[in-house]
């Protein structure tokens, strides 16, 4: 038995779909998507995409592993 509500008068606020999920895909998407061709890469090449990928985020990364240092070492010369 489905429960009906007093204020309910059948209007979407918010469509609750997610963008990129396959059963949400418009068949435009997904009629350029087949046109789209499988790009072959050797390991080397991944290798080193992986690599530069890395590299682009370890900036990033020292900065967040530095200030968490940075904020342990004030902690613990205050608690002293």
């Amino acid at each position: 038995m489905k429960k009906e509500y007093d204020d309910d008068d059948g209007r979407t606020i918010t469509e609750m779909n997610l963008d990129g999920m396959p059963f949400y895909e418009k068949e435009e998407i997904r009629e350029h998507n087949k046109g789209i061709k499988k790009v072959k890469v050797s390991k080397k090449e991944r290798q080193a995409m992986v690599r530069a990928a890395y590299l682009a985020m370890l900036p990033k990364f020292l900065i967040t592993l530095g200030s968490f240092c940075l904020v342990a070492l004030l902690i613990w010369l205050w608690l002293k």
